[in-house]
């Protein structure tokens, strides 16, 4: 079990599999593929035949041709640790009652519970077994966590039929569009509950505090979301969404509502620039490093 330094912090656990069961899931995994091909399910971002960015794209779609009297608030949650509180014994259920294919499944039940060894930056801890939690580097654990999320997601959209829900891998995208400022704070209210109910209560798979987001159309909206709907939330202009930045907003945010975030890549926009004038003061042929500096800002503003 590998330990990867993240960017923004923490380590990342990657699961290192032996040679042989590498090839039986490779082999195997085919099978999973064309389960999840055949579900009908709208809300799965990852889904066969979609893109990264495809949720994104078709909700700013959706704000742009909507009428300026509707208003939007958008709530990013991000299961916290999700493949390590992923409980089994749920997924096996789970499989049994929506035709998951169980031979793989069962052969990748088996592979998270061998005794494993985590390593960093050269040292080697004693074999540990984990008891619960699936292992990201397994070729079935996206699928398994979709299997788990499907009864969720799927009781969220019945519940609020006219809201907009959109999973991928583990964060969840929950966007309310309503004619009145009121309503839209009582349906958001209504489905970050229910959304907390059935993934972090029944599933026991908690959101993170720290990367909770919420976004509206106008600024003051989403001061009043982040107060009443969920405390624990930050209140943001616009976010990254999915490797997008990513707005509700038709008026550019104002730069002190920006985030640490947006702040922290301008600033190491800057800093590479100021190394490639080092590097090349006269410039790379067919290379410039003003029009790599400045890439990252027109890309947004065509996005917004």
């Amino acid at each position: 079990m590998a330990l990867i330094p993240k960017s923004d912090g923490g380590l990342r656990p990657i699961a290192l599999f032996r040679t042989a069961y590498r090839i039986y899931a490779k082999a195997h995994a085919r099978r999973v593929r064309d389960w999840a091909s055949r579900l009908p399910d709208a809300q799965c971002n990852n889904s066969k035949g979609r893109w990264v960015g495809d949720s994104t794209w078709r909700a700013q779609i959706r704000v742009a041709t909507r009428p300026n009297q509707k208003h939007h608030i958008e709530l990013l949650l991000d299961v916290k640790k999700a493949f390590e509180h992923v409980r089994r014994g749920s997924v096996a259920r789970e499989a049994k009652l929506q035709d998951y294919p169980l031979v793989p499944l069962l052969a990748s039940l088996t592979s998270y519970a061998w005794p494993r060894y985590i390593g960093l930056d050269g040292l080697l801890a004693e074999p540990i077994v984990a008891r619960i939690g699936i292992a990201a580097g397994s070729a079935f654990a996206t699928f398994e966590l979709w299997c788990l999320l499907r009864n969720a997601i799927n009781s969220l959209q019945i519940a609020f039929p006219r809201s907009t829900i959109c999973i991928h891998v583990d964060d969840l995208c929950l966007t309310v569009v309503e004619d009145t400022a009121e309503y839209e704070l009582i349906e958001a209210k209504g489905i970050i509950d229910r959304a907390i109910c059935e993934f972090t209560e029944k599933e026991g798979l908690p959101f993170a505090d720290d990367k909770t987001l919420v976004i509206a159309s106008t600024f003051a909206l989403v001061k009043t979301a982040s107060r009443v709907i969920l405390p624990s939330a930050t209140a943001a202009a616009s976010v990254r969404r999915l490797g997008v930045d990513y707005s509700l907003a038709r008026a550019q945010p104002r730069r002190k509502q920006l985030l640490a975030v947006h702040r922290g890549r301008a600033k190491a926009s800057k800093v590479r620039s100021m190394r490639l004038k080092k590097i090349a003061p006269k410039e790379l042929p067919g290379f410039s490093s003003q029009a790599s500096c400045l890439w990252p800002c027109t890309a947004a503003s065509i996005i917004r």
